[in-house]
C-alpha cells in the first residue's frame, strides 16, 4: 500500500516551476527588447525648434555685402562671365 502512494502518476498534466520560470524570463526579455527599441526610436527623431523666419546671414557677411555694394555703381555681370569661361 505504500508503494502506491509514492508512484508518480502518469496522467497528470501541468508545468513545472522550471519550466514557467524560462517562459517568464523569456516574456521579459522581449518586453525589455521592445522598451528599449521605442526608446531608442524616440531618442533618434530630429528634434528641431520652429523658425521664427528664413536662416539669417552673420553680421559681418552683411556689413562686407552692403559696403561692397555701396561702393560699385552696378551689380558685376555675372551671365555674361559665365559666358566667357
Amino acid at each position: 500500500m505504500t508503494s502506491c502512494i509514492f508512484r508518480k502518476r502518469s496522467t497528470e498534466a501541468g508545468f513545472t516551476l522550471v519550466e514557467i520560470a524560462i517562459v517568464l524570463v523569456i516574456i521579459g526579455l522581449l518586453l525589455g527588447g521592445i522598451l528599449k527599441g521605442q526608446e531608442m526610436i524616440t531618442q533618434a527623431k530630429i528634434k528641431t525648434p520652429p523658425r521664427a523666419g528664413p536662416p539669417r546671414l552673420p553680421e559681418k557677411v552683411t556689413a562686407t555685402v552692403s559696403s561692397w555694394v555701396s561702393t560699385m555703381p552696378t551689380t558685376p555681370p555675372v551671365r555674361e562671365a559665365l559666358r566667357q569661361t
